[in-house]
């Protein structure tokens, strides 16, 4: 809907449902209280930043001369470095240009060092802004739609927050296969406003037609689909193709669909296989075989984590909760003048193969007594590793800094190293109001009488438990941002100690340790 012929007024309260770079700024589809949905324009202007040899730097200004952007000199500083450096801030006027003319400068211009460069845009956006996804926001806007300010009106850590009415549309296969890539005759269902409706059409011309007439009567903020991005949509945009027949999928005409191939990865000893992404533009598409989050946590929890974590929902229901957890750090570190490095350029600390047998420990384990148990008690540490990390201050830029380490309180027990007492470090910073925000929805949960009301807070509780699973192998996985294996050390070599205490605590009480991993016994 264009502005100019719906509002007389400037001033729009609603949610925020998409947001993805244009050719002059960032478009923002918005939901306002009434129903309507208004595509907008905010004139941001992301930033990347410089820093490097005089000579590299030079030729790279001069090469940017010739581009749309602007520069100027800041100050920021890189984590863990408590004095600030110069570095050339560079804002792309056109953010659509942003990513090829990173990239160009990257390959042109080796030695120099290059930060913020490759976070997505829409996740800078939200940073800049201090927005997340589906807020609740109020938007000052001209007539012809250009956003003049835009702030959130709630909270990604707040509990009770109001859902957008989302207009859903459900889009499945019905066949003898559960999954079509394997072949097979199948019928294409839909569900919309509680109704289904299998449709029959007599040639795919008229599938595609009445495909199209359901999405235009409808509209649907999101649509859900089984086997969309590997089959559906594929199967249906190559139709078109050959038909020449425009499909309605996104709400913005002017764009495509965006698509992103198929790959594997080797995880864990498995080959894992993703089925790319075909995602829209002012329409949200989740696929329900292609989605962790979805699998794991249901549509609240999707939600729920792509709100704390700032990351779009359609990136979020496809990507890793490792993703989730790293978007969370960059946005802390961004919000604190960190550099955010392009890749990630620190090592490990040299250890002698003694050392590393001693530092390098894992979790504790205490094999189990073989036989049967009666009257059998369980004692469980709640999130283990994300508390130890918050309550004692674990992050790369903690352990063994330079100001603590003749301080006998900030020794990690049993091994060298030791973390900072005097400054709150990125990583606790980060999981704290997960922690506390988990710990609200428990509460909550056992509070609360209605199953409606508590299936949605389970799904969001759980959400909240994989982004806080995932942030302790992320501390020492060597691709991660912000990881460092001594941190990851150290966390392990916590929880050993505090599994002993609660293991001699137990005999004390007349209790007889029957077995123990980790994090419970």
């Amino acid at each position: 809907m264009t502005l100019k012929h719906a509002l007389s007024h400037t001033r729009l309260t609603g949610w925020l449902l998409d947001v993805y770079p244009d050719r002059t700024g960032m478009a923002v589809w918005f939901l306002d209280d009434e129903g309507r949905r208004f595509s907008l324009l905010d004139p941001y202007h992301p930033a990347f930043y410089l820093t490097g040899p005089q000579s590299a730097l030079t030729a790279a200004l001069r090469t940017l001369r010739h581009t749309h952007v602007t520069i100027r000199l800041v100050e920021r500083r890189e984590l863990g470095m408590r004095d600030v450096m110069p570095v050339t801030e560079v804002a792309v006027c056109e953010p659509l240009a942003f990513t090829a003319l990173v990239r160009s400068l990257i390959r042109r211009f080796e030695p120099l060092q290059f930060y913020q460069a490759d976070v997505s845009l829409p996740q800078l956006y939200f940073y800049d802004r201090q927005l997340f996804p589906l807020a609740r926001c109020e938007v000052e806007v001209t007539n012809e739609g250009i956003i003049q300010s835009i702030y959130a009106t709630d909270s990604p850590w707040d509990t009770e927050y109001e859902v957008p009415p989302l207009s859903i549309l459900e889009l499945s296969l019905e066949g003898a296969s559960p999954d079509p890539n394997h072949g097979g005759i199948f019928h294409l269902v839909v569900r919309v406003d509680g109704q289904e409706r299998r449709l029959e059409p007599t040639d795919h011309a008229d599938l595609l037609t009445s495909f199209n007439a359901l999405l235009r009567r409808y509209d649907p903020d999101v649509l859900i689909t089984d086997w969309g991005d590997s089959y559906l949509l594929p199967r249906l945009l190559m139709l078109a193709s050959q038909l020449r027949i425009r499909l309605a999928l996104n709400r913005d005409p002017l764009r495509s669909v965006e698509t992103r191939a198929p790959r594997s990865y080797f995880s864990y000893g498995r080959i894992i296989a993703s089925a790319g992404a075909r995602t829209l533009y002012g329409r949200l598409h989740i696929d329900r075989h292609n989605s962790f989050v979805m699998a794991e946590t249901g549509f609240a929890g999707l939600i729920e984590q792509a709100r704390v974590t700032k990351v779009p929902l359609q990136h979020m229901a496809r990507t890793t909760t490792g993703t989730g957890i790293t978007s969370m750090q960059l946005e802390n570190a961004h919000r604190d003048g960190i550099l955010i490095p392009y890749r990630k350029r620190q090592t490990e600390e040299f250890k002698s193969a003694l050392d590393l047998l001693h530092t390098d420990q894992g979790g504790l384990v205490f094999a189990p007594l073989s036989g049967y148990h009666e009257n059998v008690g369980e004692l469980d540490f709640a999130s283990m590793y994300p508390a130890i990390m918050a309550r004692f201050n674990i992050s790369p830029e903690t352990v063994n800094c330079a100001c603590c380490a003749h301080d006998p309180i900030a020794r990690v027990p049993d091994i060298k190293h030791h973390t900072c007492r005097q400054r709150e470090g990125l990583v606790p910073r980060t999981l704290r109001p997960l922690l506390n925000k988990r710990a609200q929805y428990k509460h909550q949960l056992a509070m609360t009488a209605g199953s409606t009301t508590r299936w949605v807070l389970d799904q969001r509780q759980t959400a909240l438990k994989w982004l806080l699973v995932v942030s302790f192998g992320y501390l020492g996985y060597k691709n991660a941002r912000f990881g460092r294996i001594e941190a990851h050390e150290s966390v392990t070599a916590y929880s050993r100690d505090i599994l002993l205490q609660a293991k001699e605590s137990a005999e004390a009480a007349g209790f007889r340790l029957l077995h123990a991993i980790v994090d419970s016994l």
